[in-house]
């Protein structure tokens, strides 16, 4: 496994590789740095630990690698705690219908505790399994309401040959607030093939998903591609899915990232754009586009300060929504 030949000694992107949100991109990386044979020794440890947490000194049999269980605090504003309306009228041509002021949107401060928990297997050489499970609860003291989500990953990820890779993951999720609950399953199958050029490392990604939500059953593909560069991360996320009858339901998707370090802290600008259709409202189609922009900063090691805007724009003014969220976030918690 090369990371393949480089005219440059590429110090700058390896520095930068812990900001890829691709394991396997952080380790391509410090491959490629390796390979110029004039890489510092750190690199040369970073890449072993690195082969050995994807599985690559198997020595047979199965082997716990790694296990992790981690506590963040929480605390972010929200402005629709409850999973409420935004909007309180609908104009059904003239007709004004005015919502329950019980049942609109609930802006506030949340604080509560996240919980993650990790397991990794080898089995073979190059080849683990990842466990992963999450729970968050979140309280608004100002309105005596909360929120809560969960979900748990199970993934097989296989190197195939060279920088290639097949990996299958099946998922649970669920999530509830006042007004609003949710839940989902699937499984998914994705190729994923690393190359190198003089300027960057690339990750390019081919996803097929089957999800079984609560409005029915949708197929997905996803195309992805990220890069570590010299001076920056980037990764684009192009996305599809079949429709669900009688059901809003995403029918395409678009998200981009740049991660960059600014005075020796992480900095990651994003921005996505969502569109939904499928359902219908007393004889209304209804078709929604969201669009939104954010950005995050690690104030101090451990911990980030991220801004999302968001708004959705739909056929139907009852669902039009402006939403903007701060949220801190900490990485704490004991291996």
């Amino acid at each position: 496994m090369g990371g393949g030949r480089d005219e440059q000694i590429p110090d700058a992107s390896a520095r930068l590789a812990p900001l890829a949100s691709s394991e396997r991109l952080r380790l391509f990386t410090l491959a490629r740095a390796q390979d110029t044979r004039r890489a510092p020794p750190a690199y040369t440890n970073a890449l072993r630990r690195a082969l050995r947490d994807t599985g690559f000194y198997h020595e047979g049999g199965a082997e716990l690698m790694d296990r992790s269980l981690r506590f963040s605090p929480v605390l972010t504003w929200d402005e629709n705690i409850n999973g409420g309306y935004f909007n309180d009228r609908l104009d059904l041509g003239g007709l004004i219908l005015v919502a329950d002021p019980a049942n609109l949107a609930r802006a506030g401060v949340l604080v509560g505790g996240r919980v993650d928990a990790t397991a990794r297997m080898s089995w073979d050489e190059g080849r683990v399994i990842d466990l992963r499970a999450s729970a968050e609860l979140a309280w608004s003291p100002e309105h005596d309401i909360g929120r809560a989500s969960a979900g748990v990953e199970a993934c097989g990820r296989n190197h195939v040959t060279g920088w290639t890779f097949v990996d299958l993951c099946a998922s649970a999720s669920a999530s509830q607030r006042a007004l609003s609950e949710g839940s989902a399953a699937g499984i998914s199958a994705a190729l994923v093939h690393l190359v190198s050029t003089a300027e960057a490392a690339h990750q390019f990604s081919l996803e097929l998903d089957r999800r079984a939500l609560d409005a029915g059953f949708q197929t997905g593909l996803t195309l992805g591609w990220s890069a570590v560069w010299n001076r920056a991360v980037t990764e684009i996320t192009l996305g599809a899915g079949t429709p669900i009858p009688d059901a809003t339901a995403t029918r395409g998707r678009v998200s981009a990232r740049v991660g960059f370090l600014w005075h020796e802290r992480a900095v990651s600008l994003s921005a996505w754009h969502v569109q939904a259709s499928g359902g219908r409202l007393l004889g209304m189609d209804r078709a929604d586009r969201v669009t939104g922009l954010g950005v995050s900063i690690e104030a101090r090691r451990g911990m980030s300060i991220e801004v999302t805007h968001q708004v959705t724009r739909s056929t139907i003014a009852l669902f039009d929504e402006d939403r903007t969220g701060l949220s801190v976030r900490f990485r704490l918690g004991r291996r």
